[in-house]
């Protein structure tokens, strides 16, 4: 007579799947935020540039427009990041919000 098989008996259970990396980890978003970094930077050296150096009211103005613009998706991105960190800690069992993006 066959020995009857143990219940545990069939093919490994695969292990669940490890929570991915954040988001905020990933190249695009850093990238994201270094070019609207630059942008920034860019256009408050056009606003200067154009107002004390070539005494351009319109190059000010087209300087401040990228200030505030590129400022303001770069912390939409941020806020971004921040949302997938916690999706990110949340599913991965931590509580704690304290590491750097």
């Amino acid at each position: 007579m066959p020995d009857p098989e143990p219940p545990n008996s069939g093919p490994p259970k695969p292990e669940a799947p490890q929570p991915e990396a954040p988001e905020t980890r990933d190249g695009i978003y850093r990238a994201v935020l270094m070019v609207m970094t630059a942008s920034v930077v860019g256009g408050a050296l056009l606003a200067l540039f154009g107002d004390y150096y070539f005494h351009s009211e319109a190059m000010k103005t087209v300087g401040v427009g990228v200030v505030i613009v590129s400022g303001a998706i770069y912390f939409f991105f941020r806020f971004l990041g921040r949302q997938a960190a916690k999706r990110s800690n949340a599913a991965a069992g931590r509580d704690d919000d304290s590491r750097p993006m």
